[in-house]
């Protein structure tokens, strides 16, 4: 018998219906407020936009991250960019190169989009510190600011 141990299999895969449950714990992790119900409509509504996707990243059956994309068609820009608009990784699998993992699954569906460039926007209190190292170790740079106002 082998003693060898085999790391569990991380799969990347597009976000279904059947992800509401772990997509709902996943935001709540982020201080994303919302309800299982929410979180369906949510799915469905961007289920029916084409300029948006989501992905999940599976462990052995598990959903253990997700990131959430948007297609932008700028007016001064000849080819459509990527938005990530959401990226969480569960806080028991985080320090595992996962985040890492889904930065490369949306380089690559940035590229088959044929997109020009990709952005990320976090707020700028402590407890995202974290998420500014993260995507500068991931190769983003820090360009201009992102001004915004409650409507």
């Amino acid at each position: 018998m082998s003693s060898e141990v085999c790391a569990p299999a991380l799969v990347i895969r597009k976000c279904c219906m059947d992800d509401a449950h772990a997509m709902t714990s996943l935001m709540r992790q982020s201080s994303y407020p919302t309800t299982l119900n929410v979180m369906r409509e949510r799915l469905t509504m961007m289920d029916k936009q084409s300029s948006r996707c989501t992905f999940v990243a599976e462990m052995d059956g598990e959903v253990v991250g997700t990131v959430g994309l948007e297609v932008v068609h700028k007016q001064d820009m000849k080819k459509p960019v990527l938005w990530i608009t959401s990226l969480v990784v569960d806080e028991h699998h985080r320090k595992m190169g996962l985040g890492q993992r889904l930065i490369r699954k949306v380089e690559e569906f940035a590229s088959e989009l044929s997109c020009s460039d990709l952005f990320v926007a976090y707020k700028a209190d402590g407890a995202t510190c974290a998420a500014k190292t993260f995507y500068l170790k991931q190769g983003f740079s820090c360009s201009g600011y992102r001004l915004s106002k409650i409507l």
